[in-house]
């Protein structure tokens, strides 16, 4: 839909500021006050809303849905309470700007708000049956990610068999419902937001990668898309020591013993695209997505050759340097 020149939409009377106009799926976001509302095709939109209401009734720390409906140019709605004023990467960058690390208060409210979402995920009730196969074809449509990997030169066959081994190694993972793209952009001090995405896999994955995406999959030297803060090894320690517990307390695996294939899983993902680089790009978005691509055949190649991965590296690797 064509945005309004003011960037303000009328929504049964109430007036919405238009915040994101863009999101990994179609629709935008708007707010009024404390209210948020999420709007687009019906078809996209109405599923999104369905999603929220299931996560809500099953415990997870979601916003709760206050209106839904069409609008006058046939676009569907829904708002939903706030669930805070800022989300923690923006709380992270502030402080790390500010201060040069991450205060123990500001993460120890995160953990807050992700144990609240990992002990709805570790419920018996909200697990789910979902085959790692059906997983991995679903996070990652093999087309998507080859379409960038094999565009800067690399063999694909490389990645076919690292995705067949981590397949392998995930068949026994218990599942349950994942956010997918869960990170601190979308994590409050009370709750979890962006639902579009939402599936089923490895519970903890999302959790597990969140923690460790702000500085791993983005360039720590002047890039497109630079480092915004970086968590210490501590903090995420202790974030993955809380998962640890709950699954212990839940009778699960510790889902911590899969950080390698979530590790690989997560690079195919930052790496992959709807289409290859285009001639028309800016140069600035092609070498980034050269540098995704550069930081996937690092991962396989550790991950092929039975070496621990190490997460901490990868926003070193050259590819993404602005010209």
């Amino acid at each position: 839909m064509d945005l309004p020149k003011n960037l303000t939409y009328d929504i049964n009377g109430q007036i919405f500021e238009i915040i994101r106009p863009t999101r990994l799926n179609e629709g935008m976001v708007l707010k009024s006050g404390d209210i948020f509302a999420r709007m687009g095709p019906k078809k996209i939109i109405l599923k999104e809303q369905n999603h929220t209401t299931s996560l809500y009734n099953h415990g997870f720390p979601v916003a709760k849905i206050l209106d839904y409906g069409e609008t006058s140019d046939g676009q569907w709605y829904f708002t939903e309470t706030s669930l805070g004023k800022a989300t923690f990467h923006e709380i992270f960058e502030k402080e790390y700007k500010n201060n040069g690390e991450i205060s123990r208060q500001t993460f120890n409210q995160y953990l807050a708000t992700i144990k609240k979402y990992v002990t709805a995920q570790f419920a018996i009730n909200n697990r789910t049956t979902i085959s790692a196969t059906k997983f991995i074809k679903t996070l990652l449509p093999e087309q998507r990610v080859l379409n960038n990997y094999c565009y800067f030169g690399y063999d694909a066959n490389d990645y076919i068999k690292a995705i067949k081994l981590a397949t392998t190694k995930l068949t026994h993972c218990q599942m349950g419902i994942l956010q997918f793209d869960l990170n601190p952009f979308n994590v409050l001090k009370n709750g979890v937001i962006d639902f579009e995405l939402v599936g089923s896999g490895p519970i903890a994955y999302d959790v597990l990668m969140s923690t460790r995406w702000g500085s791993s999959w983005f360039t720590d030297y002047p890039s497109l898309h630079s480092i915004a803060y970086k968590l210490t090894n501590n903090q995420i320690e202790e974030n993955d020591k809380l998962i640890s517990n709950l699954a212990a307390e839940n009778d699960l695996t510790d889902p911590t013993q899969y950080l390698q294939e979530f590790l690989l899983l997560k690079s195919a993902w930052a790496a992959s695209d709807f289409n290859p680089p285009q001639n028309d790009w800016p140069k600035n978005k092609i070498a980034f997505r050269r540098y995704r691509a550069n930081v996937l055949k690092a991962v396989i190649e550790m991950y092929l050759s039975k070496n621990i991965i190490n997460y901490q590296l990868l926003s070193s690797i050259p590819g993404g340097e602005l010209e």
